[in-house]
């Protein structure tokens, strides 16, 4: 196959207000652009975006999306969408073609050669955004790829019965998940009649040095922790609080939740909020120059190891109290070899800060992963029968 002529679309969750998914999504296009693959991402947006991000009062659902809309810092909120924005039009290469849940997909067969879906959570069925047309359910004759979806705890439910999942999931030509536990729910759900591969997020395909592009400037001229917690809420902000004691450093932390609730939280415990740079490229130059990171997100703690930086990956808990043991977060740091970096809130007191992370082992155990999930990427696009 003639790499300059296969075109490619990659369809993901590009349009998300969410550090992760903007740039995984920027990720996966880089590596193939290294690889002298052309590809665009397919513009689509998911019936349910306008409900998770759009800020009139109007399309959120519920009552606590409505009260938090409704106390949210407007102007901080259009400037992190301008933001976004900003980074989609500069940084990615879209399709001229904008399409909705509602459009017409007729085209998109013509128009490619392969179509790649993932990464991130666009197979966890659980999630509002989880979308059928991430399962390419429309007819094509190219190649189907799925590369490093995660399913996390995506389960058969009314919006995806299990026979169009299983209708959808063997039309594809290769599989590949994020998360081990993806491997087997894949497998299992297709009866093993299809070798189902673990492969790593986009974002840990590339070096550190292919970022430098987005990172900039120092924005803080200080040294500092870097907070970025999305569910562990008060436990995160009492974590940081403790270890911002013990290290002597001030905590910072970037929100895409711009309620004033949440900000007073932080700032009435010694957090400092940036209100101002809220965009992709300043989320990563706060882990690239931070002196330690605390997070329970999934593509805080794959930056983290990127940038070979100190950090402890919360184990946040559910609303029943019980832990939440991510199958996302502890797949990363299991195959990183730094599952001791997975830590339940109650064990902090005890978590000995002076232990530093050995990153020659970590990195080349990435390398070696990395080298691994390139080759059935590639293999996968020119349609190699070894896989």
């Amino acid at each position: 196959m003639d790499k300059k002529n296969t075109r490619i679309g990659i369809l993901t969750f590009h349009k998300a207000i969410n550090y992760g998914s903007v740039l995984q999504a920027w990720a996966l296009q880089q590596t193939l652009k290294t690889n002298e693959y052309d590809s665009e991402i397919i513009d689509y947006e998911p019936k349910e975006l306008k409900h998770l991000y759009e800020t009139r009062l109007k399309d959120a659902k519920g009552f606590k999306r409505k009260l938090k809309r409704f106390l949210s810092l407007k102007g901080k909120v259009f400037l992190q969408r301008e933001k976004f924005q900003c980074f989609r039009k500069e940084d990615l290469y879209l399709s001229k073609e904008r399409y909705t849940y509602n459009s017409d997909f007729g085209s998109i067969a013509d128009k490619y050669d392969v179509i790649i879906t993932g990464s991130d959570q666009v197979w966890n069925t659980n999630i509002e955004d989880c979308d059928p047309v991430f399962f390419l359910p429309f007819p094509f004759k190219g190649k189907k790829i799925a590369y490093a979806c995660s399913v996390n705890e995506g389960r058969v439910n009314e919006r995806f019965p299990e026979e169009w999942l299983n209708k959808w999931l063997q039309q594809y030509n290769f599989i590949s998940v994020r998360e081990q536990s993806g491997v087997e729910k894949v497998s299992s759900f297709l009866d093993n009649n299809m070798k189902i591969y673990n492969t790593l997020d986009p974002t840990l395909l590339l070096d550190k040095e292919m970022y430098n592009s987005l990172i900039g400037e120092k924005i803080k001229q200080e040294h500092y922790i870097f907070l970025y917690n999305m569910w562990t809420k008060m436990e995160g902000i009492q974590v940081a609080r403790k270890i911002s004691e013990k290290l002597g450093l001030p905590v910072y932390t970037l929100t895409n939740q711009m309620d004033m609730i949440r900000i007073i939280k932080y700032s009435s415990n010694g957090v400092k909020v940036d209100l101002q740079h809220t965009g992709p490229k300043d989320f990563l130059n706060y882990i690239y120059y931070s002196d330690f990171v605390i997070t329970d997100s999934f593509h805080g703690t794959a930056f983290s190891i990127i940038f070979n930086k100190e950090f402890l990956t919360l184990n946040a808990h559910t609303d029943n109290g019980k832990y939440k043991n991510d199958e996302r977060l502890k797949n990363i740091l299991s195959h990183e070899s730094l599952s001791e970096r997975f830590v339940k809130i109650g064990d902090i007191d005890s978590f000995d800060l002076r232990k530093k992370i050995d990153y020659k082992i970590v990195n080349e155990y990435r390398e070696n992963l990395k080298s691994q999930s390139l080759c059935l990427l590639f293999d996968a696009i020119e349609g190699r029968n070894n896989l």
